[in-house]
């Protein structure tokens, strides 16, 4: 059940400040008027709205006024068009090639610019950004079937798609926290941690506002992850099986799993998760399929280089010797090296109850985006979303810190600093090491459940 309304005054007036002032600085980034390439302004409202989190969670509210504020924030970004992220673009127009007849798997942007007449192509095209239309489409099948949907709607006004790509965000945010708050109470810890991701700016601006699907794919995955520790095959199977069909990370998991089931269930869970994806990539079955998407994930690896943590180390350190990029030297070999990382965590580890299956989730992904070439902000809601729940602080202080990789989009230019990819990095590390000896900081001496039943 959730929490009584009831709070007390002096919280009250408290946590109405931290509220108020946090929609003062989303209502202008909803009506455009702090643009990308602001970026002392644009820093600066990251900063406070990191810290007016901090803030309102520090006062303890209760799950309904949690549930309340998140409402609001998310109602001042309701007719917001995403200007902070061009990925938008490129899911519009890949929903629109498909009711033209076109497979976003099979055809470049800059291949198909002639032959489009859905409304605004071109403006769409330039919108898009030259990596975009240079590549061909790197979203997963389930993504594609929500864009198709939300074209279908789309006749010159931008707003109507965008509604209808936010109820999928919305609902990916609310499994979060219907899944999330049962975890919670099954751990024993206050489901008053889902404030955290509720009212986290990251969430809020990246997911509900940018419109990136990590959020649907967490949810979608602790849909599936609850189920398996329920035992239930076909609802497992679904929710995890459509969590890898829009966005690929949870194709990390599987391994994980099997410590975890008996491995008739296990058996059977793989071929279930295989038809089901296997039907969201029919309507795209093509004979250039699987090179074309192949050397598009190939790009992630070899080419993309983005608010990065070790690679950036180490590129620094090799060009003291070379004076060639090392992701050349490297990218080919990430993913052997990730993959082996995943078995190592996945069979050393007890894995033998839900909580140690999360705590592998999050490891695994914690160490994938350390050694990454490429970390935008959205990549972390997957990790904020373990990391809520098992009460990681390095999660939640890499969720606000991210954002500041937007400093990269300067007036002038793109331009990365590395100073505050110093800055950034250096409070998640360090937090990361205290709490793999210390344990999560935001939980006190967590109880071991050795029986597990949900309610």
């Amino acid at each position: 059940m959730i929490e009584n309304f009831k709070i007390s005054s002096r919280k009250l007036i408290e946590i109405s400040i931290g509220v108020l002032l946090s929609c003062l600085l989303y209502f202008p980034l909803s009506m455009h008027w702090i643009q990308r390439s602001d970026t002392y302004v644009l820093f600066g409202t990251f900063m406070l709205l990191g810290g007016f989190l901090v803030w309102i969670m520090h006062q303890k509210p209760n799950l309904k006024t949690i549930i309340f504020i998140g409402v609001l924030f998310r109602l001042l970004l309701v007719p917001y068009i995403p200007s902070l992220s061009q990925d938008f673009y490129r899911y519009l127009w890949d929903g629109s090639i498909q009711l033209e007849g076109f497979n976003p798997y099979v055809s470049k942007p800059s291949d198909l610019l002639n032959q489009v007449s859905f409304p605004y192509a071109n403006q769409i095209y330039e919108a898009m950004g030259s990596l975009h239309n240079n590549n061909y489409s790197n979203y997963p099948p389930f993504s594609q079937w929500i864009y198709l949907l939300a074209a279908k709607v789309y006749y010159g006004e931008l707003i109507s798609p965008i509604l209808i790509l936010r109820l999928f965000t919305l609902l990916g945010e609310v499994l979060v926290c219907v899944f999330g708050i049962k975890l919670l109470k099954y751990f024993r810890v206050s489901p008053t941690l889902i404030g955290w991701f509720i009212l986290n700016p990251l969430i809020i601006l990246e997911s509900f506002g940018n419109l990136h699907f990590e959020a649907l794919m967490a949810g979608l995955c602790l849909a599936g992850l609850y189920h398996i520790f329920q035992n239930k095959l076909i609802f497992s199977s679904l929710f995890f099986s459509l969590a890898i069909s829009t966005k690929l990370l949870p194709i990390f998991f599987l391994p994980v799993l099997f410590k975890f089931c008996s491995f008739k269930f296990f058996k059977r869970f793989i071929v279930c998760c295989g038809v089901f994806i296997l039907i969201t990539w029919i309507p795209y079955i093509d004979y250039n399929l699987i090179s074309n998407y192949t050397q598009t994930l190939n790009l992630w690896f070899v080419n993309f280089e983005f608010n990065a943590s070790l690679h950036y180390l180490l590129k620094e350190i090799h060009y003291l010797f070379y004076d060639f990029n090392i992701i050349k030297r490297i990218g080919p070999y990430t993913p052997f090296i990730i993959i082996s990382i995943i078995l190592l965590i996945s069979f050393i580890r007890k894995n033998n109850t839900p909580k140690s299956v999360l705590e592998s989730c999050l490891l695994i992904l914690t160490i994938y985006f350390f050694i990454s070439t490429t970390v935008h902000p959205w990549y972390i809601i997957f990790i904020l979303v373990f990391g809520m729940m098992l009460g990681y602080v390095y999660t939640m202080i890499w969720s606000l810190t991210v954002l500041w990789s937007y400093w990269a989009y300067q007036s002038a230019g793109f331009a990365e600093s590395l100073a505050i990819i110093a800055i950034e990095y250096g409070l998640v590390y360090s937090c990361f090491i205290i709490e793999m000896f210390r344990g999560p900081l935001l939980i006190k001496k967590p109880k071991e459940i050795k029986y597990f039943r949900f309610n």
